[in-house]
Protein backbone atom coordinates (compact mmCIF):
# COMPACT_ATOMS: atom_id res chain seq x y z
CA UNK A 1 0.00 0.00 0.00
CA UNK A 2 1.72 3.25 -1.34
CA UNK A 3 0.87 6.72 0.61
CA UNK A 4 -0.21 8.95 -1.85
CA UNK A 5 -0.53 12.04 0.08
CA UNK A 6 -1.10 13.53 4.01
CA UNK A 7 -3.66 15.90 4.99
CA UNK A 8 -4.22 18.09 8.00
CA UNK A 9 -7.38 19.77 9.30
CA UNK A 10 -9.42 20.60 11.79
CA UNK A 11 -12.59 19.10 12.53
CA UNK A 12 -15.98 20.64 12.27
CA UNK A 13 -19.02 20.24 14.30
CA UNK A 14 -17.21 19.50 18.15
CA UNK A 15 -19.39 21.21 20.09
CA UNK A 16 -22.88 19.49 19.06
CA UNK A 17 -24.94 17.01 20.70
CA UNK A 18 -25.02 13.61 18.76
CA UNK A 19 -28.39 11.88 18.34
CA UNK A 20 -28.01 9.38 20.97
CA UNK A 21 -27.84 12.51 23.58
CA UNK A 22 -23.65 12.02 23.71
CA UNK A 23 -22.01 15.19 24.23
CA UNK A 24 -19.24 15.81 21.63
CA UNK A 25 -16.87 17.76 24.07
CA UNK A 26 -17.14 14.92 26.51
CA UNK A 27 -16.04 12.22 24.25
CA UNK A 28 -13.29 14.44 23.20
CA UNK A 29 -11.85 14.90 26.47
CA UNK A 30 -12.91 11.35 28.13
CA UNK A 31 -11.59 9.12 24.41
CA UNK A 32 -9.76 10.93 22.37
CA UNK A 33 -6.10 11.32 22.38
CA UNK A 34 -3.46 12.08 20.05
CA UNK A 35 -2.19 8.99 17.72
CA UNK A 36 -5.29 7.71 17.79
CA UNK A 37 -7.42 6.11 14.87
CA UNK A 38 -10.77 7.73 13.72
CA UNK A 39 -13.20 6.17 11.80
CA UNK A 40 -14.57 8.13 8.15
CA UNK A 41 -18.17 7.26 7.54
CA UNK A 42 -19.85 8.67 4.29
CA UNK A 43 -23.03 10.12 5.56
CA UNK A 44 -24.99 11.99 2.69
CA UNK A 45 -27.32 14.57 3.78
CA UNK A 46 -29.30 17.65 3.07
CA UNK A 47 -26.39 20.14 2.79
CA UNK A 48 -23.84 17.30 0.79
CA UNK A 49 -23.50 14.57 -0.58
CA UNK A 50 -20.31 13.89 0.13
CA UNK A 51 -20.06 14.50 4.39
CA UNK A 52 -17.94 12.38 6.38
CA UNK A 53 -18.85 11.86 10.15
CA UNK A 54 -15.93 10.87 11.98
CA UNK A 55 -15.75 8.34 14.96
CA UNK A 56 -14.32 7.13 17.89
CA UNK A 57 -16.96 4.90 19.39
CA UNK A 58 -19.08 7.51 19.62
CA UNK A 59 -19.48 10.24 16.75
CA UNK A 60 -16.59 13.40 17.60
CA UNK A 61 -17.40 15.45 14.51
CA UNK A 62 -17.16 16.04 11.01
CA UNK A 63 -14.84 16.57 7.88
CA UNK A 64 -15.04 19.84 6.39
CA UNK A 65 -17.27 20.41 3.64
CA UNK A 66 -14.54 21.42 1.28
CA UNK A 67 -11.84 18.52 2.73
CA UNK A 68 -14.80 15.89 2.08
CA UNK A 69 -15.17 17.14 -1.38
CA UNK A 70 -12.18 15.71 -2.18
CA UNK A 71 -11.89 12.51 0.02
CA UNK A 72 -15.44 11.55 -0.48
CA UNK A 73 -14.53 10.55 -4.44
CA UNK A 74 -11.63 9.20 -3.59
CA UNK A 75 -13.19 6.90 -0.96
CA UNK A 76 -15.65 5.82 -3.53
CA UNK A 77 -13.40 4.85 -5.78
CA UNK A 78 -12.05 2.31 -3.10
CA UNK A 79 -8.79 3.74 -1.83
CA UNK A 80 -7.94 3.67 1.39
CA UNK A 81 -8.10 7.02 3.95
CA UNK A 82 -6.76 6.88 7.45
CA UNK A 83 -7.79 9.32 9.84
CA UNK A 84 -4.94 9.68 13.41
CA UNK A 85 -5.70 12.38 15.53
CA UNK A 86 -2.83 14.58 15.57
CA UNK A 87 -3.19 17.16 18.49
CA UNK A 88 -6.45 17.93 21.01
CA UNK A 89 -6.91 21.72 21.58
CA UNK A 90 -8.43 23.55 24.08
CA UNK A 91 -9.75 22.32 27.35
CA UNK A 92 -7.86 25.03 29.40
CA UNK A 93 -10.05 28.32 31.40
CA UNK A 94 -9.39 30.28 28.85
CA UNK A 95 -10.23 28.42 25.70
CA UNK A 96 -12.76 25.88 27.38
CA UNK A 97 -13.72 24.28 23.83
CA UNK A 98 -11.50 21.38 22.86
CA UNK A 99 -10.92 20.79 18.92
CA UNK A 100 -9.26 18.10 17.49
CA UNK A 101 -6.29 18.30 14.95
CA UNK A 102 -6.50 15.30 12.40
CA UNK A 103 -4.23 14.02 9.63
CA UNK A 104 -5.79 12.15 6.46
CA UNK A 105 -3.34 10.01 4.94
CA UNK A 106 -4.87 8.67 1.20
CA UNK A 107 -3.38 5.37 0.00
CA UNK A 108 -3.73 3.34 -3.40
Amino acid sequence: MRDLETIYSKLQGVTRTNRDGTNRQEIITELCYPGQQLLLMRAPNQYSQNNLDVYVAYQVGQVSSELAEMLAPILDEGHIVRAHITEITGGSDDKPTRGVNVSFTVYE
